[in-house]
């Protein structure tokens, strides 16, 4: 996939091989690598990706350069190859171990670490083992200078070199950690697992707070500085962005939320379980309604204050559906007994709903119709800009478009489950779902986003195009904030 600096797009790799590392430093002039099993070495020569002898058939994990006659690339039993500028040439590495990570200073100042606690150095004449004070195995080297280098691997061990010794440093954390970087000596980080985030200050290394662990199930905003997200917790997860953080509001609530949404700054619904109705007036959240059929409730969605949906779960016979008339919640008959998952519309008598055995509900200002999907699928977001323009989503990547008369499916280019849907007009539109995906509509198809997350991503919400939202599983908030 190749970034043009809005959105990802596929580029042929001419291979079927799977890649597990790339490394370059100029695009135009081909000094872009990627490398992958089976000994896998291709290279960006402007236009195209090029296979190239590597002279191994062992895979290759990772790779790091100086220069266009500098690069080094490391991985199973002990591999290490050297690129001249020419060709590419293995080095004795002295050891059989898998080696993951690579990275250096200089030419004469190259380190490699992988395996069963394995650091080796390269000093521009040959590579000699290092006593690294472990087993644990190193996923990641990096450092600041020849006398600041940080590895960091297996149950949180991080080792740091001092220029003349490799000392165990305290991560205060048993998860694994993948990723090691930073900008000076008292701004180094490190990334793992379970979100994990871990600051090294000079002295010590800290954990970073993410705000929750909790799962998010729903984000929605007034404006940049007031952004909320829900979730499940012990009690119903509620967060707020200021503009500059994220912190805990006490929802007041043991039941999980699902979805949120409002009018403005000081009106503010989240709906989740046991027929859960919360309100944040401004100051703080209460319970507004909690009545019998205690149901999931999924979604919400008005048209303004005193014209508000909630859609969820069914009693048995009916898929619940509430409506706020400004004074009270009052159920609604929704004429299916399938689950609702989700609701929107443009106006009082232009309203969707939508869920389970492919279910799209229309209502008209008098009452809920249903209308013909093209799919037995459970659709999970639904979103539009007009009466004429509105798409859904479902848990095998179909997404479906409805034009003012029909709704037809639109080719996505995954089988993935999609969750959430939003976007600012009918050119921009985001589609969240299973594994960390993210789609794009450009207004003629759909195409990925790198999310840099594996982790579900259930909502999505934005300001514009430049000021997008989307949360997920294990507390994940992701934020697109292009320069």
């Amino acid at each position: 996939m190749k970034w043009n600096g809005w959105i990802w797009s596929k580029q042929d790799s001419n291979t079927t091989s799977y890649l597990a590392g790339i490394w370059g430093t100029d695009l135009q002039n081909g000094i872009v690598w990627a490398f992958g099993y089976g000994g896998t070495i291709l290279k960006w020569d402007g236009k195209a990706w090029m296979p190239q002898p590597s002279g191994t058939t062992e895979t290759i994990a990772r790779a790091w350069g100086l220069d266009s006659k500098n690069i080094w690339a490391v991985g199973d039993k002990g591999t290490i190859l050297k690129w001249d500028g020419t060709q590419w040439n293995m080095q004795i590495s002295g050891t059989t171990a898998y080696l993951l990570a690579v990275w250096g200073t200089s030419a004469s100042n190259v380190w490699a670490a992988g395996v069963g606690g394995t650091i080796l150095h390269w000093d521009g004449m040959k590579w000699t083992a290092q006593t690294s004070g472990t087993m644990s195995s190193f996923y990641r080297i990096w450092g600041l200078d020849a006398n600041n280098v940080w590895a960091v691997g297996t149950g949180g061990i991080i080792v740091k070199w001092n220029g003349t010794n490799w000392n165990l440093q305290n991560s205060g954390t048993v998860q694994d950690l993948y990723s090691v970087g930073g900008t000076t000596d008292g701004s180094v980080w490190a990334g793992g697992g379970g979100g994990t985030i871990l600051k090294w200050n000079g002295v010590a290394w800290s954990a970073q707070s993410r705000g929750t662990a909790d799962n998010l199930f729903g984000v929605w905003g007034a404006d940049e500085k007031n952004v909320w997200a829900v979730g499940a917790g012990v009690g119903g997860t509620i967060l707020k962005w200021n503009g500059s953080s994220w912190s805990a509001q006490d929802s007041g609530t043991p039941q999980g939320l699902g979805s949120v949404w409002g009018t403005d700054v000081n009106n503010v619904w989240a709906v989740g379980g046991a027929s859960t109705i919360h309100k944040w007036n401004g100051t703080k959240w209460s319970l507004q309604d909690s009545t019998p059929p205690l149901v999931a409730l999924n979604g919400v969605w008005g048209a303004s204050s005193s014209n508000i949906w909630a859609i969820g779960d069914s009693d048995g016979n009916s898929g619940q559906m509430r409506n706020w008339n400004g004074i009270t919640w009052k159920p609604q008959s929704s004429g299916t007994a399938e689950y609702l998952r989700g609701v929107w519309g443009t106006a009082e008598d232009n309203v969707w709903a939508i869920g389970e055995g492919g279910t799209i509900l229309n209502w008209n200002g008098s009452v809920w119709k249903a209308q013909f999907s093209g799919t037995s699928e459970k659709l999970l977001g639904v979103w539009g800009t007009d009466a004429g323009n509105a798409w859904a989503v479902s848990i095998a990547g179909t997404i479906i478009r409805w034009n003012g008369v029909a709704w037809a499916k639109q080719e996505s280019g995954i089988t993935s489950s999609l969750y959430g849907l939003w976007g600012i007009d009918v050119n921009n539109i985001w589609s969240v779902g299973a594994g960390g995906i993210i789609l794009k509509w450009n207004g003629t198809a759909w195409s990925p986003q790198s999310s840099g997350t594996a982790q579900q991503l259930s909502h999505v919400w934005g300001t514009d195009a430049r000021n997008v939202w989307t949360v997920g599983a294990g507390g994940t908030i992701l934020h697109y904030l292009p320069n």
